[in-house]
């Protein structure tokens, strides 16, 4: 069985290094708490998205992803965990060149090139309009963000993910893991409705069954989402009880060196020496942490 931390542990792991546990505070249901559930929740996702991108920064070919996309009227929507763009492809496997807006050669219908595309919120958009083809997307990865929730749906094959946190995308959470709490299983979801907030499992979840997503960072960063949130919190909030100190921030930045390199071992293009001077002077730094 995986040995992930879901977005449920890594919360309570926050709590108790503020000293704002308990189970009412924790699941939301009840009880006074200086920083909320929501505030914790935002506070993570930064978390793994500095740890992402130092990841990124050591190791991009690690993260590249293919995806095989189809137009819609020569829109191709993004993949919902897209992070930049490598190579874009034609149906012929030709290289696909970004073109401004203002520079589109098309003027009336079915003008224009294929081989041209403009960016537009999350699609590509052909220069050539009415195209259908079936293009190919090389792409770098990144974490979705991650939460901790109550299920509001009973004794299905599926959770209703907590109206609070869930993104109403459809597709967005497909293939995450996802941990049921109270049963103590794991799960993968194979389809999300963005309307509904339901995702689709394989076991049975009952209703008011707290869940955690799981991080889609390699799972030997996932115990350093909690550490890198409280020590932003401790550092930044006004409400915290005790400061960050610099032993802390020393502390976190040695772990950081270990993982990167029990994670760089076989990873050709990591210099550890190079990570560690990136990071370095962020992670020992006194006050906010510059990142």
């Amino acid at each position: 069985m995986p040995t992930y931390s879901n977005a449920y542990e890594i919360l309570k792991k926050v709590r108790y290094g503020l000293s704002e546990y308990s189970d009412p505070i924790q699941t939301g249901m009840q009880g006074a708490t200086t920083h909320p559930n929501e505030l914790l929740m935002d506070e993570i996702n930064s978390a793994q998205l500095y740890l992402y991108s130092l990841a990124l920064n050591r190791s991009p070919g690690y993260f590249i992803e293919k995806a095989e996309i189809v137009g819609v009227d020569s829109e191709y929507a993004l993949p919902n965990d897209y992070g930049g763009l490598v190579v874009f492809l034609d149906d012929r496997l030709r290289k696909v060149e970004r073109v401004r807006q203002d520079n589109l050669t098309r003027s009336t219908s079915g003008g224009g090139s294929k081989r041209l595309y403009y960016h537009k919120g999350s699609n590509l958009v052909l220069d050539k309009s009415g195209v259908t083809d079936t293009y190919t997307l090389w792409y770098r990865k990144k974490p979705r963000n991650i939460h901790a929730g109550r299920n509001s749906t009973a004794g299905t094959a599926e959770i209703t993910l907590d109206e609070r946190f869930a993104v109403r995308i459809d597709d967005y959470y497909n293939g995450m893991i996802v941990e049921n709490v109270n049963e103590n299983i794991f799960d993968q979801i194979s389809d999300y409705v963005g309307t509904t907030r339901v995702a689709t499992i394989t076991n049975n979840s009952s209703k008011a069954d707290f869940y955690g997503l799981v991080s889609d960072l390699p799972e030997v960063f996932h115990h350093l989402i909690a550490k890198k949130a409280l020590l932003n919190i401790r550092t930044t909030s006004a409400l915290v009880k005790s400061k960050a100190t610099k032993a802390d921030m020393d502390l976190f930045n040695d772990e950081l060196v270990t993982t990167f390199q029990a994670w760089s071992d076989g990873q050709e293009d990591v210099d550890i020496e190079t990570v560690f001077s990136d990071f370095a002077p962020a992670a020992r730094s006194w006050g906010i942490v510059a990142e």
